[in-house]
């Protein structure tokens, strides 16, 4: 698909329309009556691109002051060695098939940021 068109006559912008009777599309221009017959019977094509993926570096490090976020002194930082992080889900694809946690180690010298996915529950 070539985008926008132009005549080869005049050089104004050609204009989709579609013959009812063949169901084919041509464009046409406005100015001089210019018709060429499409290549395809499309005119726009949108492509939406999602990424879905988990950025760490968004997460601000000053995220372990947040007193609402859950704590844990049972997980060590792959980092420092640190037993406290505080962790909250992460919000991605709602179709994922599990659950990914955002894990930041409560050491300020640290902030070592570190995504771990648990297992999604089975459907019974």
């Amino acid at each position: 698909m070539a985008g926008i068109q132009f005549c080869g006559e005049c050089s104004h912008m050609l204009t989709p329309r579609e013959n009812m009777e063949t169901r084919s599309l041509s464009f046409t221009c406005r100015r001089c009556g210019f018709t060429e017959d499409a290549e395809e019977n499309r005119i726009y094509v949108n492509t939406i691109v999602s990424d879905t993926a988990t950025k760490l570096e968004i997460v601000p490090s000053d995220v372990v002051a947040d007193p609402t976020l859950q704590r844990s002194f049972e997980t060590q930082c792959t980092a420092c060695g640190t037993n406290e992080v505080v962790f909250f889900q992460a919000h991605g694809n709602q179709k994922a098939e599990s659950l990914q946690l955002i894990f930041v180690c409560c050491n300020r010298d640290c902030g070592e940021k570190w995504l771990s996915e648990l297992a999604k529950p089975s459907e019974a």
